[in-house]
């Protein structure tokens, strides 16, 4: 049993973030974009909704791709 792990216990606090960073995160958050909150809301819906209609676009390319070069390797292009 790795007792570094059970030993390193006890040097975690509870809480799940330091609240004075969170607080000073906010206010930072707050005076560069302008303190409108939908604004942040706005670009994490956008990056939720982009990264995964990004993977699908690259998926879908290197398939496309793959096909490409089989049909090239087998000589049927030519």
């Amino acid at each position: 049993m790795p007792w570094t792990i059970i030993l390193s216990v006890p040097g975690h606090h509870g809480e799940a973030a330091n609240p004075e960073m969170l607080a000073w995160i906010k206010q930072l958050l707050d005076h560069a974009l302008g303190s409108a909150a939908w604004v942040i809301i706005a670009v994490v819906g956008l990056a939720l909704v982009a990264f995964p209609i990004g993977l699908i676009l690259f998926y879908l390319t290197q398939q496309r791709r793959d096909r490409v070069d089989s049909y090239q390797e087998t000589g049927d292009g030519t």
